[in-house]
C-alpha cells in the first residue's frame, strides 16, 4: 500500500511517499466456502477460498497453498499460488461417501486453515436386506429377530427419513407396518408367521424402488 506524508518548513511543503509491503506469511486463513453441503459425487456449490496472511493480517502473494482432504475428494486445482491479495481458491468434487469432511488449506511452515463441509447422500436408489432373512419359527408366532431393511443411494450411502412399508405375504402380520429409516438408512419390523407350515415371505417397499422379500420357514 502506498502512503503519502506532508512536511512543512518555512512555508514550504514537501510530500514524501512510502510503500508498505506484507511480511512473510505466517498462516493460511479461511475466507469463504466453509460450512457448505453438497451431494456425494458432485461439486460443492461454492469454491473454497483461503488467504495467506502475515502477522498483521495482510495478504501475502506468491504463497503455494495446498488443498487436501479425504481420499477420492478431488480439487481443481489442488495446489495454487496466492494472488496479489494473498487469496487462493479451489473447486471441490465431493467423494462418494456421505458424511462430514475436513479439508485443509496449508502452506510450508505456516499455520493451516481447515474447512468443514458435508457430503449428503444422493437420491434413493435401492432397498437392501440387512438382517432377519431366512429365519425359522413357529406358526402364528413372532420371529426371533427383527426384519431389517435399508434404503441406499447409488453409492450405498444410507438415506435417513425414508418411510418404509412392511407386509406379510403369507397370512401373517408385521408390527409396525411402516417405519422411518434412521441415520444409517435402516428400518425394521417384527414379523409374525402365518398359520401354515412351510415357506413364508414378508415384503418391504419404498416408493418406486424395487421391493425386497424376506424368506422364512414356519414349523409346528
Amino acid at each position: 500500500m502506498l502512503y503519502f506524508y506532508d512536511a512543512t518548513f518555512n512555508g514550504q511543503t514537501v510530500q514524501f511517499s512510502a510503500t508498505a509491503t506484507a511480511g512473510s506469511a505466517v498462516a493460511v486463513s479461511v475466507v469463504s466456502g466453509d460450512g457448505q453441503a453438497g451431494t456425494v459425487g458432485t461439486q460443492l456449490p461454492q469454491p473454497l477460498r483461503a488467504q495467506a496472511v502475515d502477522a498483521y493480517g495482510n495478504g501475502v502473494s506468491g504463497v503455494t497453498v495446498t488443498f487436501t482432504g479425504p481420499i477420492t475428494t478431488l480439487f481443481t486445482p489442488s495446489m495454487v499460488k496466492s494472488d496479489g491479495a494473498g487469496y487462493a481458491q479451489t473447486v471441490v468434487q465431493l467423494p462418494d461417501t456421505a458424511g462430514p469432511l475436513q479439508i485443509d488449506a496449508s502452506a510450508t511452515d505456516v499455520t493451516s486453515a481447515r474447512f468443514n463441509v458435508l457430503a449428503t447422500p444422493d437420491a434413493p436408489f435401492q432397498l437392501r436386506i440387512v438382517s432377519g432373512n431366512n429365519q425359522t419359527g413357529q406358526v402364528s408366532k413372532p420371529l426371533a429377530d427383527p426384519l431389517v431393511a435399508r434404503v441406499v443411494d447409488r453409492f450405498g450411502n444410507g438415506i435417513r427419513g425414508a418411510l418404509v412399508s412392511f407386509q406379510s405375504l403369507s397370512g401373517g402380520a408385521v408390527s409396525p407396518t411402516t417405519a422411518i429409516t434412521d441415520a444409517t438408512g435402516a428400518a425394521q419390523t417384527t414379523g409374525t408367521l402365518g398359520p401354515q407350515q412351510g415357506p413364508q415371505a414378508f415384503g418391504v417397499s419404498f416408493g418406486a424402488l424395487a421391493p425386497v422379500i424376506f424368506s422364512a420357514n414356519a414349523v409346528p
